[in-house]
């Protein structure tokens, strides 16, 4: 009976190692995605000398819903773009989707362009 016990326990942990907590919307490793992100469709926009002069900061994070299937949160937020040559600043709002996957993390944002 105690090995039958023992044995399944051991199931259950292995199994619970296999799934990954999705990241919350405003979780560290998601807002640096996030920014990643942003500074490549940057430079893809404007190229990548011009684009080592913009920096980015996300606030107004607020969770939008979530995948009852996949457990990936849709997340609304301001992308803050500032420019360090000139000190102007600029505020988009953004809708980013956050998930786990095999590998990590995975974020898709919209509403960069």
């Amino acid at each position: 009976m105690k090995s039958g016990i023992l044995i399944l326990a051991v199931l259950v942990l292995t199994i619970a190692g296999c799934f990954r907590p999705v990241p919350k919307c405003d979780d560290e490793v998601a807002i640096d995605l996030v920014k990643q992100i942003a500074g490549r469709e940057l430079t893809k926009q404007i190229g990548a000398r011009s684009s080592q002069n913009f920096s980015f900061t996300v606030g107004g994070i607020r969770p939008m819903g979530t995948d009852q299937k996949t457990g990936a949160q849709t997340c609304g937020a301001q992308l803050g773009v500032r420019a360090s040559n000139t000190k102007r600043s600029e505020s988009l709002s953004i809708v980013y989707t956050v998930e786990s996957t095999d590998e990590g993390v995975r974020v898709s944002v919209h509403g960069l362009y």
